[in-house]
Order: C-alpha cells, then sequence, then structure tokens
C-alpha cells in the first residue's frame, strides 16, 4: 500500500507542477481513499477536500459529487 501511495504523491507533485487542476482533483480523491481504507479519517478527509476544491475549480462535477458524497459519509460535510 505504502508504494502505491508514493506513486500517487509523485503524480500529485507532476499535476501541481504541470497546472492541471483536473488530474489533480482525480488524484487527490484517490489519495483520500487510500487513507480511508487505511482507517486514517482525518488524513482522507483533508485529501478529500482538497479533491473538492479542484474539482470545484475544474467544473469535474462528477468527481465533486462523490467527494462531496464521501464527506458526507464521514460527517465532514453536510
Amino acid at each position: 500500500m505504502a508504494d502505491s501511495f508514493q506513486q500517487l504523491d509523485r503524480e500529485i507533485i507532476d499535476a501541481h507542477t504541470c497546472g492541471d487542476g483536473r488530474r489533480l482533483a482525480q488524484l487527490y480523491a484517490s489519495a483520500a481513499r487510500h487513507f480511508a481504507a487505511a482507517g486514517e479519517l482525518d488524513r482522507a478527509a483533508f485529501l478529500f477536500v482538497n479533491a473538492y476544491v479542484w474539482a470545484l475549480d475544474t467544473g469535474e462535477d462528477v468527481v465533486a459529487a462523490q467527494v462531496r458524497e464521501a464527506l458526507m459519509e464521514m460527517g465532514r460535510e453536510h
């Protein structure tokens, strides 16, 4: 699991470097799911919020809705 997160981390850095907000929304959501599956809910919530912001900023409505639902299930969004 650590290797997969390290790959996600590299991809997130690359997406920031390239200014690819759509990709960032998806990558942050993937990273959040990674931490949620590991039971690290505070980290997951932080990453879901990042995914949500990027999704809203880039018009990724499907990703935004999925991320908002995840935050609601975690009790972090109403």
